[in-house]
């Protein structure tokens, strides 16, 4: 039988070895916030309250039954163990792994909306989901491979979720953002150019680069405006809710759906 008091002993030595091993962190966290000031260093702290907030509107607006089969909420309300890692890895540095983790996030909730709002192709489409989660997980096993592809899952959806996007510079935004993302999930030549050449010292450690944690802002905006709007559009009416609440990062698309929604709601 295990000692208790030895388990602990040993768990706390662990601890301060953990302390010892990433006090370096605490600098790169002061770098950050020193060059970017606080609103933009707590970034992903505002994103994670938003996701909060969200994850409460559709709770007070759909009942458990409504919700018990639907594939997006369960990955909405898994989501909170993604987000709440982000501020984390922003302000140690870990910016690859913080965009993998972006790239991670889009495809898991644009599957779910997928599987969820499921349309047919055509009138011989007999493959449809069925209604339950589990059914809509074995859907997606047996589609496994086209559920990687932009033109088989991401495009369609997008095209649903932004009708007008169809053809245009957006759309071919969000490609190219898609494609960017695929070198961090994958050991790029363009990301080990980027920790070798221009942050030099980047492989081998953790540091603050400006540029970089700018443009990590900003991804995380541009994926998270299409997470907030999938979502709201799988659960409508949360969206009065949402829009009474406000958000409290600006996202481009959603922010400006709830003012308006807002406005429309006005007596």
């Amino acid at each position: 039988m295990v000692n208790q008091e030895t388990t602990l002993t040993e768990a706390d030595h662990l601890l301060s070895l953990l302390g010892e091993q990433y006090e370096h962190l605490r600098k790169i966290a002061a770098d950050t916030f020193r060059s970017l000031g606080k609103e933009r260093a707590v970034y992903f702290t505002s994103l994670t309250n938003d996701w909060i907030d969200t994850l409460s509107t559709i709770l007070d607006t759909y009942s458990k039954d409504e919700l018990s089969n639907s594939l997006m909420y369960i990955c909405f309300s898994g989501l909170f163990k993604e987000v709440y890692w982000f501020q984390l890895l922003f302000l140690a540095g870990n910016y690859p792994l913080l965009h993998r983790s972006l790239r991670f996030v889009w495809e898991m909730i644009f599957r779910a909306y997928y599987v969820d709002t499921y349309e047919r192709k055509s009138p011989d489409d007999h493959e449809s989901p069925g209604p339950t989660v589990d059914d809509k997980v074995e859907w997606l096993a047996r589609h496994e491979r086209e559920m990687f592809r932009w033109g088989e899952f991401v495009k369609p959806t997008l095209q649903r979720l932004l009708p007008q996007a169809k053809g245009t510079e957006i759309e071919k935004c969000y490609k190219s953002l898609w494609d960017k993302l695929h070198e961090y999930v994958h050991p790029s030549k363009a990301l080990l150019d980027r920790m070798v050449v221009d942050v030099p010292g980047f492989l081998m450690t953790d540091r603050f680069d400006k540029e970089w944690a700018l443009e990590t802002i900003e991804t995380a905006t541009m994926i998270f405006d299409l997470v907030w709007l999938a979502v709201i559009s799988r659960f409508p009416r949360c969206a009065g809710l949402l829009a009474q609440k406000k958000l409290l990062v600006e996202y481009p698309i959603v922010t400006a759906a709830l003012e308006n929604f807002s406005a429309i709601e006005q007596p």
